[in-house]
């Protein structure tokens, strides 16, 4: 029965029982005791249901980052979203503008790699948990595979202080693909995630890598084109108490 229904019958019920029972005036007043009592109980349920209250609001700090999947001369920029309260969790995107690798540049195949490290604060009293639900991947541009070459991409994530604890994600593409790309880097098996220091923040260091292979004997073929190289790479925080 909801709150409202659950109102409506107390009302109505414990009025018929006033006004068909002799009452004296002390049973009288334990009687509407009682009755405000469950009244008042049902208005707070009520309210507690209607307001969800969103986790404390993290942030994060890029310090470093390097590598061939990097922006040139700067500019990496990430971005921590709103609270979604259907998740529990913030939004985590990365965007990097040089990150498609182009076959030839290893022989038969490509790589990018962009290594981070950033600091990631949290309230007092809690932690934070990043990639438990793996990361979304998605070109700004149209990516063009042929049918002999394959894209895969992984996705490393680890706080300094548990330097032996990683949340890894894989996924292979192969192709033909054509088109704005969006998959998801899945973490592998029993993976939930990295847990941060209670300490109120942490050293999160990041790795994303871009890997394109083409096949040995494969016809002549640009492997890969793709009109813009900008990728987006998001995951999520979740924060929770100690």
């Amino acid at each position: 029965m909801r709150s409202e229904e659950a109102l409506s019958f107390l009302h109505t019920h414990t009025n018929l029982s006033f006004s068909n029972c002799r009452l004296t005036p002390w049973r009288r007043g334990i009687m509407y005791l009682l009755k405000s009592l469950v009244l008042g109980f049902l208005t707070s349920a009520s309210l507690t249901i209607a307001s969800p209250i969103a986790s404390p609001l993290p942030q994060l700090n890029i310090t470093d980052y390097f590598g061939s999947g990097c922006p040139t001369g700067g500019g990496l920029t990430s971005t921590l979203g709103a609270f979604n309260s259907t998740t529990g969790t913030f939004p985590l995107l990365f965007t990097l503008s040089n990150f498609t690798p182009q076959i030839g540049e290893f022989g038969n195949s490509g790589l990018r790699m962009c290594d981070i490290t950033a600091t990631l604060t949290v309230s007092a009293g809690y932690k934070a948990i990043v990639n438990a639900h793996g990361t979304q991947a998605r070109s700004t541009g149209e990516l063009g595979l042929d049918k002999d070459t394959t894209l895969s991409l992984r996705g490393t994530y680890q706080f300094v202080e548990r330097f032996e604890v990683q949340s890894i994600g894989m996924l292979s593409a192969p192709g033909p693909i054509s088109g704005t790309f969006a998959k998801l880097i899945t973490p592998v098996d029993g993976d939930k995630g990295i847990v941060g220091p209670c300490t109120g923040s942490g050293e999160l260091g990041i790795e994303f890598q871009a890997r394109t292979v083409r096949e040995d004997g494969a016809g002549k073929g640009n492997g890969v084109v793709v009109s813009d190289t900008r990728w987006g790479l998001e995951t999520e925080v979740e924060v929770v108490k100690c």
